[in-house]
């Protein structure tokens, strides 16, 4: 995965402070609620930074993430924060679905020019397809998880079914590697592993204070 830019940095940290400084004046005007959820966010992409997690990127880029998303004032713990990640993954996937379909539409460039191209285009499809449907069912265990009996998803299914996601995408990146597409592909590639990343760190984050608790 390529590093992220100093560039790239400042502008996810300034998105970061600002919606701090939101979250602030909301407190300050007695929205005690968003504050709180900001802590929590905050608070668990910092831990997913350190041991034993490691993800290896700013956790700017994960805080960024969920508080963009509105969802997060409504957050009660790691599982509700990765709930939202994996559905930020799901509409991303998606998009791309969206994208391929464009770029390999009929009578485009692509599409009649460059079968290389056009080839590991299609097989990227088939990966975002599969990833939109994996992610479903990762949801859905996520959001069943402790709320089943001995008949719900085992603690193991939860990041495994994240991983998933991670391999297709490491797919579609090795199919387009060599063709003229690799340049457009990288980045929203970098974006989806991201999000797999922190979805994956969340639910293990979620999983260890589960069993302190216990």
């Amino acid at each position: 995965m390529a590093a992220t830019t100093p560039m790239a940095s400042m502008a996810i940290s300034t998105v970061v402070v600002m919606l701090l400084s939101s979250a602030m004046a909301a407190h300050a005007s007695g929205g005690g609620e968003k504050a709180d959820n900001t802590s929590l966010v905050m608070e668990a992409c910092k831990n997913i930074s350190g041991e034993p997690f490691k993800v290896g990127f700013l956790p700017e880029f994960c805080a960024s993430t969920l508080l963009s998303d509105h969802r997060s004032a409504e957050a009660k713990d790691c599982r509700d924060l990765a709930l939202i990640t994996a559905d930020i993954l799901k509409v991303h996937a998606a998009a791309m679905v969206g994208k391929v379909d464009n770029m390999l539409r009929e009578g485009g460039r692509i599409a009649t020019k460059d079968k290389i191209a056009a080839r590991a285009l299609r097989l990227c499809r088939a990966d975002y397809g599969g990833m939109v449907n994996t992610l479903q069912i990762c949801y859905n265990i996520i959001q069943d998880f402790g709320r089943k009996g001995k008949h719900g998803p085992t603690p193991s299914e939860l990041p495994e079914c994240v991983e998933k996601t991670t391999n297709s995408i490491k797919d579609c990146t090795h199919e387009v590697c060599s063709t003229s597409v690799a340049g457009t592909m990288a980045m929203a590639n970098e974006i989806l592993e991201k999000l797999a990343i922190v979805s994956k760190a969340l639910i293990n984050l979620f999983l260890a204070d589960k069993k302190d608790r216990n």
